[in-house]
């Protein structure tokens, strides 16, 4: 690079020096695409409860006064999985679960939802379990693909789970 002039002072320099930053931008877009493409699932926990909703039929309202308003049904607290495939194509979730420590892992088995379950990009699958195994020995809640890997509630989010179900008990 460089001649008499110095650096950049030829077309040819300057033309090499788009082409330089031409090819690193397009590199850069390339891992960017293959990371965000790639299947992944985002798992969300939270403690959830059976309610009744009441909608009146064509303007009757036959005494119902909280239209549109969740009752309680007087059912015990429940915890609900939401499974989501965040990334850009199909991934198959084949367990769901958590593990206890020392290392003993649970599945948690809700009859309308068949595993293994393909999800497609934006898709999601929800679940629900019993509350009590919520407890102190809990350490992860997780939802496994079909290749082994493990994705996990985030150890926040995991806390916070904790908390709200020593709130409801």
């Amino acid at each position: 690079m460089g001649g008499a002039g110095g650096p950049f002072s030829r077309i040819e320099d300057w033309i090499g020096l788009y082409g330089a930053l031409m090819a690193t931008g397009v590199a850069i877009w390339d891992l960017y695409k293959y990371r965000h493409e790639q299947p992944r699932l985002n798992v969300r926990c939270s403690v959830a409860e059976l309610t009744v909703r009441f909608f009146p039929i064509e303007g009757e309202t036959a005494g119902v006064e909280t239209e549109g308003e969740g009752l309680p049904t007087g059912q015990p607290h429940f915890l609900a999985y939401r499974v989501t495939n965040v990334g850009g194509r199909p991934i198959i979730v084949a367990d769901v679960g958590g593990t206890y420590h020392g290392g003993t892992k649970f599945r948690v088995r809700y009859p309308p939802v068949e595993l293994p379950k393909r999800l497609e990009a934006g898709e999601f699958l929800e679940l629900a379990t019993d509350l009590r195994i919520v407890g102190k020995n809990l350490a992860s809640l997780a939802a496994w693909d079909s290749v082994g890997k493990a994705w996990k509630v985030s150890w926040l989010e995991l806390r916070r789970l904790k908390k709200a179900v020593e709130a409801v008990r």
